[in-house]
């Protein structure tokens, strides 16, 4: 079965969301007026209307580093861990496995499915490439992490920033439902301890509110993810500013 990469909505789309998955991850939804979506799972917490959402952060145990049991042949779909893991039934599914360090570094396969380890070796991933690895993987000379889909699992971003910004809620979304993060064109936002002014550049602010954005030059966000910029109306503190969006068009 396979899934459009791109869909074309209605105005209204964009703030429906849904117990059951109907879309692929990342599934990108493009308005007539410009603005661009993308489909996204959250975390189970729950998102307000109008704040900054970030991917999922990664597993420390996972996502560097691991070695292989006996490596995989170019062209092969699967291959199986060496290094003792716990993860459950397709953990990983639309994610990312990439190979971090030795043979075939630099890298990266979208994941089909994984099957369910605890304490242990022989954690058997599939790769969703019909062309399977370009470069033979050895258990002793590649080194991998794996990576959740970015969509998979999203949060209001915390004010210690744990991933990158992937998009801004348009909607109050249910814990656990699927739901649309706009990623392009015009937004409200929620802004904290700057006042933005036309054409200043955005980020995650990292301080007292998740979810809220402010001056990419104030002193807390230096060097955070720049996400737009702002537009027309000049917000107070803990209000909504309207900004457009660039995260992903």
């Amino acid at each position: 079965m396979s899934f459009p990469n791109t869909i074309y909505g209605k105005t209204g789309w964009e703030k429906v969301q849904t117990s059951d998955q109907r879309h692929k991850l990342g599934t990108r939804m493009a308005l007539a007026d410009g603005r661009v979506y993308r489909y996204a799972k959250d975390s189970g917490a729950g998102i307000a209307s109008g704040r900054l959402v970030q991917a999922p952060a990664t597993d420390a145990a996972d996502d560097m580093g691991l070695a292989w049991s006996a490596g995989a042949a170019v062209g092969a779909t699967t291959i199986t861990t060496g290094t003792s893991l716990t993860i459950t039934a397709d953990q990983y599914k639309e994610g990312w496995l990439y190979t971090n360090d030795g043979v075939g570094e630099g890298q990266i396969y979208p994941i089909k499915s994984n099957t369910a380890v605890s304490g242990a070796v022989g954690c058997v991933f599939t790769i969703d490439d019909q062309d399977g690895f370009v470069v033979a993987l050895t258990g002793t000379g590649s080194k991998f992490g794996v990576l959740y889909n970015l969509y998979d699992g999203v949060l209001v971003q915390p004010t210690t920033i744990t991933n990158a910004a992937v998009g801004v809620s348009t909607t109050t979304v249910t814990a656990s439902y699927y739901t649309w993060l706009q990623t392009w064109g015009p937004c409200a936002l929620l802004d904290q301890g700057a006042t933005w002014v036309v054409g200043d550049q955005i980020a995650a602010a990292e301080s007292t509110n998740p979810g809220a954005a402010t001056l990419l030059d104030s002193s807390s966000a230096q060097d955070n993810q720049s996400i737009g910029y702002s537009m027309y109306i000049v917000p107070a503190t803990t209000e909504f500013g309207f900004v457009n969006l660039t995260i992903a068009p």
